[in-house]
Parts: structure tokens; sequence; C-alpha cells
């Protein structure tokens, strides 16, 4: 499995996920009721944040893009000191 590298970016593509469900079902049944689970969509959305906060491991950065990275920082910071 794999997710954003930001914990920001994890909960967009969630949210995202779960939307398009309800996205799908609005079009085959339109001003249908939705009910998913309990609670409002912003005790769901809290819920679901909360979760990927805990869980959320990202992949590591190679070394080799690291290292360029690094790189690209510094000459930031140089070229702004």
């Amino acid at each position: 499995m794999t997710s954003p590298i930001t914990g920001a970016g994890t909960i967009a593509l969630g949210l995202a996920e779960s939307l398009s469900g309800l996205v799908m079902a609005q079009q085959k049944a339109a001003g249908h009721p939705i009910i998913s689970g309990g609670g409002t969509m912003g005790e769901r959305v809290k819920d679901r944040v909360t979760e990927i906060l805990k869980t959320h491991e990202p992949m590591p950065i190679p070394d080799d893009q690291m290292a360029e990275i690094r790189k690209i920082v510094a000459a930031a910071d140089a070229a702004h000191a």
C-alpha cells in the first residue's frame, strides 16, 4: 500500500476517496440520502484524520534523492542569506 509522503497528503487522499463514493452514489440516485457510519460528516472526518495521523508512515526518501534535496536547500539558504 502506498500513500503520499506527508500526513496532510494522506488525509487529502483519504477524504477524496471517501467523497468519490458519495459522488458515485449521487450520480446513481441524485438527492438520495447518504448514511455512512455514525455521527456527522465533520465527526467522521475528524476521526479519520486522527487515525491517519496516528498510523501514517511515509516511505523513506532514497539516499541519492535526499542528497539532492539537501543541495537544493543549501543553495536556497545561501541565496537568501
